[in-house]
């Protein structure tokens, strides 16, 4: 008895489909420079230089604190805007 078995040709085989792909829209880490036309709201200029920078909570720190906003800055490098126990 012979039997007979399937082996895929070698042209299937290097038939290799090609896939795009699209590169993540980039997305901000704390201390990067920023926008504000990008509608992010924790880009803050908290040295009111024209400067903005990412910073977590930093929309918050800066309604919390009128009239400081240099209190906002990342004073403590951890990408948080002001002291852990500021705004």
């Amino acid at each position: 008895m012979v039997v007979a078995l399937a082996v895929p040709s070698l042209a299937s085989a290097q038939d290799v489909s090609t896939t795009t792909t699209t590169a993540p829209p980039n997305v901000l880490q704390p201390g990067d420079p920023c926008s504000p036309e990008e509608g992010v709201p924790d880009c803050i200029d908290p040295d009111g230089d024209g400067q903005y920078v990412y910073l977590i909570g930093g929309s918050d720190c800066i309604d919390d604190n009128p009239g400081n906003p240099a209190i906002c800055e990342d004073l403590d490098g951890d990408g948080t805007a002001g002291f852990p126990d500021q705004g």
